[in-house]
């Protein structure tokens, strides 16, 4: 069967602690197949430097944009998707994690229908309390959509040559409906009926 590889696509900012979770998450993917590619919002050697042990692994490729943007990491997503290698491009923010079996399900679902260039899945979405409790979050179940504003980051895998055309060098704020939404037309989709992700 033929192999697939998988492109993470990581903009990150500071949180170290939070990123090595989601870091964990994909080292621990029951398939293999994987690269990953980390964009630091700006220069940080500090930041850097703490991942150091995950940098050691050839599947990590680190790098930084030369000031720092804000914009929700999309400036980063851009960079980062320009470096990808693999077949398919899964995009996370640096707080989030995966199920450990996600890879395989995407694999089982493109393999199974090849004809398949976009796959999305159920997640487990944290929330605010109210606006006082920074620290205490409930968390929902959330079923995605293929439109604008339902569905997020993390949430789909896409050919990799589909999602550079729309989010390379477009110098917008590619967010995730709003990407989706311009995809829309030349997306042959799989739905997955599980939670494979946890959006912090």
């Amino acid at each position: 069967m033929e192999e697939i590889k998988f492109s993470f696509v990581i903009p990150c900012w500071e949180q170290t602690n939070l990123l090595k979770c989601l870091l964990q998450s994909i080292i621990s993917q029951t398939y293999n197949n994987w690269e990953v590619i980390l964009v630091h919002d700006g220069i940080n050697p500090t930041h850097q430097n703490q991942l150091t042990d995950y940098l050691k692994d050839p599947r990590f490729k680190y790098t930084s944009t030369e000031t720092r943007h804000g914009y929700w990491g999309h400036y980063g997503r851009e960079i980062g998707t320009q470096l990808t290698s693999g077949d398919y491009i899964i995009h996370s923010n640096d707080d989030n994690y995966f199920m450990p079996i996600t890879l395989e399900e995407i694999y089982s679902a493109v393999t199974r229908n090849p004809e398949v260039n976009f796959v999305y899945w159920e997640m487990i979405l944290g929330k605010y309390k109210n606006e006082h409790s920074h620290n205490k979050k409930d968390y929902g179940h959330f079923i995605p959509k293929i439109q604008h504003s339902y569905i997020d980051w993390g949430q789909f895998a896409t050919k990799s040559k589909i999602i550079k055309k729309y989010l390379i060098n477009k110098h917008e704020a590619a967010a995730d409906g709003t990407l989706v939404e311009n995809m829309k037309h030349e997306l042959v989709p799989y739905f997955i009926d599980k939670c494979l992700f946890v959006h912090n």
